[in-house]
């Protein structure tokens, strides 16, 4: 059976540090890769108030089993008090992009 994939998805204030906590984690072999996008526009509820902020959102794809210690190295870079660090699995990816996700992400 092949191990489950999965994409943490988080939230930063600005692209250096999205960079940053990418390289991170594929340094550490925690991820297969990471993308920066954005600027975004986030809307959100703040200690009573409705705050908007330009944000960039961090992709990283990784394995299923590896997601605690990921968020674990996410959390510890990043600036939120809560930041949004959201885990979906991955049902499906090209056998090409899981064989290469197999051989550079530590098992």
């Amino acid at each position: 059976m092949s191990r489950p994939a999965a994409e943490l998805v988080t939230t930063v204030p600005d692209p250096d540090l999205g960079k940053s906590i990418g390289r991170a984690a594929v340094e550490a072999g925690l991820a297969a890769c990471a993308q920066v996008d954005g600027p975004i526009t986030s809307v959100y509820t703040w200690e009573g108030g409705i705050e908007e902020a330009a944000e960039w959102r961090v992709r990283l794809k990784t394995f299923l089993d590896l997601t605690p210690e990921l968020e674990a190295l996410v959390k510890s870079r990043h600036p939120y008090e809560v930041p949004e660090i959201v885990i979906s699995n991955i049902t499906a990816l090209s056998g090409d992009y899981r064989a290469w996700m197999e051989e550079v992400i530590r098992h």
